[in-house]
């Protein structure tokens, strides 16, 4: 764990304080990074609001958008290969 970080400020990731929540949260600026099936998404907000299903944030770039949401399909695809 210590080698992940976030991708906002570059501060260190530890699991969330609650313990029914997967997730990971930034000791440095407190951002919040779900884990979908044992993957931590390290998506900032416009990304991961998209990528949990939530549409499309305000001036988010479609073109980045996909390859952020493929990229999360193909991490998938390749865990179960494993």
């Amino acid at each position: 764990m210590d080698t992940l970080r976030c991708p906002a400020c570059v501060g260190q990731l530890g699991p969330a304080r609650d313990v029914d929540q997967d997730s990971l949260v930034c000791s440095k600026c407190g951002e919040e990074f779900p884990v979908i099936r044992s993957i931590p998404r390290l998506l900032l907000s416009p990304f991961r609001e998209a990528l949990l299903g939530n549409g499309m944030a305000a001036g988010t770039d479609a073109r980045q958008l996909q390859t952020a949401l493929s990229f999360g399909s193909r991490m998938d695809a390749v865990s179960r290969d494993v």
